[in-house]
């Protein structure tokens, strides 16, 4: 992008304006204020950004080509409507651009689905941009809702930065990024499946390096019933009938490596409890069965076939088909404990340690694993 020398005088007054106004700040501020005068600095900083990228994308709207017909990407003829306005959402505050808009040349009752009535040619080359906002915008939000709440990500968004963000914003912003990841992760899951329904290993993948072997790695499910608005899932009958809200089981896993953290005690020197390392998650709105599968998925992109010990853990609602599927699909001599918190589901889940033996059948009784306290079990695994 070239910049002509009005430009350049353009922005080089804006900064000096800037500048002085930071300095007939400086006369009112008291000795040792630090908060006052980082607020300031901070303040001045944003508002110039700001007024550059109004003064650069402004500057680049105008140079831009304006015939007064072109095609459109729909593929019909446009003409130019004249210079509109757009607001943007910065990481430095909102800006507004001019740019030129076309709008298309057909009768009401030609116009297809593909057509959208009207097109700035200045948005696809600064963009597209997504809901008005900018790629670093999209960035940081996503990283915040990605550790905390919607109404956590908000607030501290609008702390630290001069843009007022709704929980609803923020979640339209994001939606787009989780339907990626979506798509992402189902690619990864039916790739994965694929190369297992092969009765042969490529020699390249027999001899391929893991990589260094794990001690320990934890394997978690769980599911929370949430609240779905009406219309967005399927629904049955009853449901249909009624007007309250409806209710569904998101089932989410979580995979991480155990790392000895503090000693057990005094008394057992050398042993250590295991801290959990980075933790990877996984969500859905699906069935135990097909959910397993995404599960078994992260498993191995946090390094399952490198894992010496294998921990499962689990409240027993998966069923039959899915958290014992489990214990099928990992090795018998790695699997050293499953745990199941829900008395009905409990018998049968235990694996010794280190050994292929098969699980017991019926009830806990007197010589079976499950006579075992769950802390027993529990400090067994740091030994």
């Amino acid at each position: 992008m070239e910049t002509n020398e009005q430009l350049k005088m353009a922005l080089l007054h804006e900064t000096e304006k800037a500048m002085l106004k930071v300095i007939e700040q400086l006369q009112t501020l008291g000795e040792g204020d630090l908060q006052t005068l980082e607020q300031s600095v901070l303040t001045a900083c944003l508002s110039l950004g700001r007024t550059v990228m109004e003064q650069v994308l402004n500057h680049a709207g105008e140079q831009a080509e304006r015939p007064a017909r072109r095609d459109g990407e729909c593929g019909h003829r446009q003409r130019l409507v004249g210079m509109r306005p757009k607001q943007l959402h910065t990481l430095m505050g909102k800006v507004t651009i001019g740019r030129a808009y076309y709008q298309c040349l057909v009768e009401a009752e030609e116009q297809s689905t593909e057509c959208s009535h009207g097109q700035a040619p200045f948005d696809q080359v600064w963009g597209p941009f997504s809901g008005r906002t900018s790629p670093g915008v999209q960035k940081l939000l996503g990283k915040l809702v990605a550790r905390m709440t919607l109404a956590e990500a908000v607030e501290t968004f609008s702390s630290l930065l001069p843009l007022p963000m709704s929980e609803r914003q923020a979640l339209n912003l994001i939606q787009p990024v989780g339907e990626a990841l979506r798509e992402q992760e189902d690619e990864q899951v039916q790739a994965l499946f694929e190369q297992a329904a092969h009765t042969e290993t490529h020699p390249s993948e027999q001899s391929s390096d893991l990589g260094l072997p794990i001690r320990r790695l934890y394997i978690e499910t769980d599911g929370v019933t949430a609240r779905m608005r009406r219309g967005s899932v399927p629904m049955e009958e009853a449901e249909a009938k009624g007007k309250a809200d409806v209710y569904r089981e998101i089932k989410v896993g979580a995979v991480f490596e155990g790392i000895p953290g503090r000693e057990r005690s005094e008394l057992a020197p050398g042993v250590f409890l295991d801290e959990p390392g980075p933790i990877k998650y996984i969500a859905r709105r699906m069935s135990a069965e097909a959910f397993g599968r995404f599960l078994y998925a992260l498993a191995q992109r946090c390094g399952l076939d490198r894992a010496l010990e294998v921990v499962l853990l689990g409240d027993g609602g998966m069923g039959p088909a899915g958290f014992d599927g489990w214990l099928r699909t990992t090795s018998p001599m790695r699997c050293i404990l499953s745990i199941s918190t829900m008395p009905e589901n409990m018998s049968g889940k235990w694996r010794m340690p280190f050994t292929d033996q098969p699980r017991e059948k019926g009830p806990p009784g007197p010589n079976k694993p499950m006579n075992c306290s769950l802390m027993a079990r529990l400090r067994s695994l740091s030994r």
